[in-house]
């Protein structure tokens, strides 16, 4: 019911909060109009073509859908005439260049990253799951799923990893190349999730898997969840460059939008 705010949502400033007082007086960023709309528009959004493949697995077993995503990536839709047509509508929506990215900073910001990427990302990464493991919100899709039991979680890890460091190669987010096809999988793993935590909606109270509450939680892996995850580094660029009263060099400006374009695909 998008007309109905989850508990995990409000603009009331008398409603107490997990952030420390001493991060950042919310008064400042609640008194927003403007930035409270882009957030509540985010905690209700969704990935809507990626939701649609997911959805086919209710017709399909997830090991098949899942290898024509992977052919239709490598081989293009056109070759792979076995596969519903949600797959290529994603695929062709991510191909889809907007006109607010300066594309000839790409390349020079992936390669700016890749040391951060090789470096880096593995501890921020870790450090990213830690806070997600720790989230209600953030975490309960993934418990209801299986995603964060034992190995399992581990995997999520080094994937989430790997990715990173793949998009940042040279090429990595041009159709065809391994990180075009990483970040549709990305896409295709928080819609299985969400998809996933849905299916529990409105069981029995003896049943004994937790239930995903839509009127506490919202809606499973929203947007506003996943924003951090590909922002961490441009923030932390912008917050040294604000703190010390200068602009962004040009190295780290291509790093800046590199991370908006690949947020963007994501």
């Amino acid at each position: 019911d998008f007309s109905m705010p989850p508990e995990r949502f409000t603009t009331d400033l008398h409603v107490r909060s997990a952030l420390p007082s001493r991060l950042g007086d919310r008064s400042r960023y609640l008194n927003d109009p403007r930035l409270m709309e882009l957030v509540r528009t985010a905690t209700f959004l969704a990935d809507v073509p990626a939701d649609r493949v997911a959805a086919l697995s209710a017709d399909y077993p997830v090991s098949k859908l899942i290898d024509l995503v992977r052919r239709v990536c490598r081989e293009g839709a056109e070759n792979v005439p076995e596969a519903p047509s949600e797959i290529g509508e994603l695929i062709e929506l991510m191909q889809q260049k907007p006109d607010w990215i300066d594309f000839d900073l790409i390349e020079d910001g992936a390669a700016y990253s890749r040391l951060y990427a090789a470096l880096v990302s593995p501890f921020m990464t870790r450090g990213a799951f830690l806070a997600t493991f720790t989230n209600s919100y953030a975490a309960l899709p993934m418990t209801l799923t299986g995603a964060l039991s034992g190995p399992r979680a581990a995997r999520r890890v080094n994937e989430t990893t790997a990715y990173f460091a793949v998009t940042t190669l040279p090429g990595g987010l041009e159709r065809f190349s391994p990180g075009f096809e990483a970040t549709v999988m990305v896409r295709l793993m928080h819609s299985m999730v969400r998809y996933n935590a849905l299916q529990r909606t409105g069981r029995s109270a003896n049943s004994r898997k937790r239930n995903w509450d839509t009127a506490d939680y919202g809606l499973p892996v929203p947007q506003i969840d996943q924003f951090p995850a590909g922002m961490i580094g441009p923030y932390q660029k912008s917050e040294k460059a604000v703190r010390a009263g200068r602009e962004l060099p040009y190295d780290e400006r291509a790093m800046v939008e590199f991370h908006r374009y690949r947020g963007h695909m994501l």
